[in-house]
């Protein structure tokens, strides 16, 4: 699904180059409403659809003797090239509502969701490279874990039920380079904004909520969150209670920032790194 803002239809020429002036003018505006891709139309079908950031970063307009040229760069290098005397008639910037995205490390597909403004996976991170024993108590080694799972063998883990449903648990130092490419860990901003928006709607039962925590439970943004528990580095403890979620942020006082949801409310804390958390990804 798509939002879509056209931004023109091309008349005379000098129009079309007055446009293309302002478009560049407004890049930071698209920025600023997360648009993320961009039709290339004319005689009103799609020649291409570009991701911007992936296919092109910036655009540039040139004159020749007989035309102009819109010309799309990555990273220095021209891209594309387009007569906007023949090949264009209107440009369409949109911004995804929602999709999947494809890990390319071990396979698994994730869906997503645009919520506040920011595209969420909508479900645990599950990759998991390796598996570690819940009482270590490590933090600057990457460790993974999977609840109440205290055999060796990844394969096992792997095909494990809680896993599959909840995902992986990862201390902080495994949680900071787990998200796929273009996916990043959220910040304790990110986090802290999207909690302030659930708020707006009620308590996370009532907005993210999951069915076992019983009556009046209700997923309104389509977030998917499971009451995943923790690994305290001592025990498992608190499945189907809540989920602590990590931050990229190093902690206030101490160790690293998380969110810690319940079915009442939600709280960002400093915790111990060496704690087992769920990790959700943030498109960036």
């Amino acid at each position: 699904m798509l939002n879509s803002k056209r931004f023109c239809s091309f008349g005379s020429l000098a129009k079309r180059v007055l446009y293309l002036a302002v478009f560049l003018g407004f890049g930071a505006v698209f920025a600023s409403q997360n648009i993320d891709s961009l039709f290339v139309v004319s005689n009103h079908q799609n020649i291409t659809v570009l991701k911007i950031n992936e296919d092109f970063d910036s655009i540039a307009v040139s004159k020749t003797r007989t035309s102009y040229l819109l010309r799309f760069y990555a990273q220095g290098v021209e891209m594309a090239e387009l007569d906007l005397n023949t090949a264009l008639d209107s440009l369409v910037f949109y911004n995804s509502i929602e999709g999947v995205s494809i890990d390319e490390r071990d396979g698994r597909e994730y869906a997503w969701k645009n919520i506040n403004g920011q595209k969420w996976m909508t479900e645990n991170l599950k990759y998991l490279p390796e598996i570690f024993p819940y009482n270590s108590f490590e933090e600057e080694k990457k460790e993974y874990f999977v609840y109440d799972f205290e055999n060796d063998s990844l394969a096992l883990a792997l095909e494990d039920s809680l896993y599959l449903v909840h995902g992986a648990l990862y201390n902080w130092a495994a949680a900071l380079e787990a998200c796929p490419e273009g996916w990043v860990l959220p910040s304790a901003e990110n986090w802290d904004d999207f909690y302030e928006y659930v708020e707006t709607m009620g308590k996370p039962k009532e907005v993210i909520g999951d069915s076992i925590w019983g009556e009046g439970a209700e997923d309104l943004l389509g977030f998917g969150f499971y009451p995943a528990g923790i690994n305290s580095g001592n025990y498992f403890q608190d499945i189907n209670d809540i989920s602590i979620f990590w931050s990229a942020t190093e902690g206030e006082s101490y160790g690293a920032r998380a969110l810690s949801l319940r079915e009442h409310y939600g709280e960002l804390y400093d915790f111990d790194k060496y704690n087992g958390f769920s990790v959700r990804c943030l498109k960036k």
